[in-house]
Order: structure tokens, then C-alpha cells, then sequence
């Protein structure tokens, strides 16, 4: 799979920016997956890419924050290819009329910064 997208470290999964369980019809389209540390993507009781904590409680990020994400706290070596990679699920998104929302910061960035999650 590669290297994190995030800290450029090996040991990674493959990491769905749109949920397979929630968009199916994306689940098997390869630019919808990035090499992420599962530390980074898929921690319960801490933010991390799939999941932030509202009052204690665990809520799936929106995808608009997810996108921002990989916009903007990914390593610089792989900003081309997340680039190539949105646009394409871009497309997708419009062939299966699926949302495809602008970039939104994570209300959360303090803490996925402060807790070295991501970045």
C-alpha cells in the first residue's frame, strides 16, 4: 500500500475518504483510498481522519473535513497525486449523484494537531 500520506511512515491500511459503508457505490474506486497509519485514520475515543468527539462522543468526520485534511495537513511529496486523486472522485461523485463538498477545516484541528495525529 505504501507509506502514510500523513507522516510518510510504512505499516499502513488503506484509508476511505467517502465511507464504503455509507457510499457503497464508491467503495471500490482506488482514488477514494489513501495509505494512512490506522493510529491516524481509525482510532476510537481520540479525532483522528475517520472519527472526531463531540462532548465525549464519537462522530464520523464529515467529508468536507476529511478532504481539508488531505488538502492540507498531508506531506507535501504526495499533495500532487491527493490532487489527481479528489478530482477523479470528483467525477465519480457526479456520475453517481453523490455530494462532493468543498474543503471545510476540521473544527477539531487544535486537537488533532496537539495530540500529533496528523501532522
Amino acid at each position: 500500500m505504501g507509506r502514510c500520506v500523513f507522516t510518510g511512515m510504512v505499516g499502513v491500511d488503506g484509508a476511505h475518504w467517502y465511507s464504503a459503508r455509507k457510499y457503497p457505490q464508491l467503495a471500490d474506486v482506488p482514488e477514494v483510498v489513501f495509505a494512512m497509519r490506522r493510529d491516524h485514520h481509525w482510532v476510537l475515543g481520540k479525532p483522528c481522519f475517520d472519527w472526531k468527539q463531540i462532548e465525549g462522543v464519537d462522530i464520523e468526520r464529515p467529508v468536507s473535513e476529511r478532504r481539508w485534511m488531505l488538502e492540507n495537513m498531508t506531506l507535501d511529496e504526495f499533495r500532487g497525486i491527493i490532487r489527481k486523486k479528489i478530482h477523479v472522485v470528483g467525477l465519480w461523485c457526479m456520475q453517481y449523484n453523490i455530494e462532493f463538498p468543498a474543503p471545510e477545516r476540521p473544527t477539531d484541528y487544535e486537537e488533532l494537531v496537539n495530540q500529533g495525529r496528523l501532522c
